[in-house]
């Protein structure tokens, strides 16, 4: 068991600590603000806003409305059909069943059987097993043990724990906490908020 704690040459220094606020020529000075608008030469004019829609009119003296020649005309719109010769023909119609010359003729229809010189034979039937000579052997069984020297020999078990001699030694366990600041790291440092 490792119970004492280690020599002061295998355990590193600890950390320095800082106590007291840096200097102000090693920080940063703060950004600054500013606290009024900017002159209206670097801001740009706002854009212009339109309070009322247009109005077709071709009157002279509108007050905040825009004049008609100043608006796109709207579109026409086509009141009544077109005449007939702005409109294609309509199709024909069949009205009777079209002359045999120019309706193919229909397809043949297979009332009966074919005759057999026009269907393959049929194929053979097994009726009976093969003969003997046709079949091949069966596998041979095994009726009997084999003897022992076939068979190899079983496997060793191991009924208690094997000796120290055998077996690696246990890690060390560490029971106690270090007890002095030699061991332990220093805690951070807190930087302390410097008056502007």
């Amino acid at each position: 068991m490792h119970v004492t704690a280690a020599a002061a040459e295998y355990v590193p220094a600890g950390q320095s600590v800082q106590t007291e606020a840096a200097a102000c020529e090693y920080l940063p000075a703060s950004q600054m603000l500013q606290m009024a608008a900017p002159a209206s030469e670097y801001a740009p004019a706002p854009q212009s806003v339109q309070t009322e829609a247009p109005i077709c009119s071709t009157g002279e003296n509108l007050p905040t409305t825009v004049k008609a020649e100043n608006l796109p005309a709207s579109q026409l719109v086509q009141i009544a059909a077109p005449s007939s010769e702005y409109l294609p023909a309509s199709q024909m119609l069949h009205i009777s069943a079209a002359a045999a010359e120019y309706v193919p003729a229909l397809h043949w229809v297979q009332s009966a059987d074919p005759c057999s010189e026009y269907l393959p034979a049929s194929q053979l039937v097994q009726i009976a097993a093969p003969s003997s000579e046709y079949l091949p052997a069966s596998q041979m069984l095994h009726i009997s043990a084999a003897a022992a020297e076939y068979v190899p020999a079983l496997h060793w078990v191991q009924s208690a724990d094997p000796c120290s001699e055998y077996l690696p030694a246990s890690q060390l366990v560490q029971s106690a906490s270090p007890a002095t600041a030699l061991y332990l790291p220093a805690s951070h440092i807190s930087h302390v908020k410097v008056p502007v």
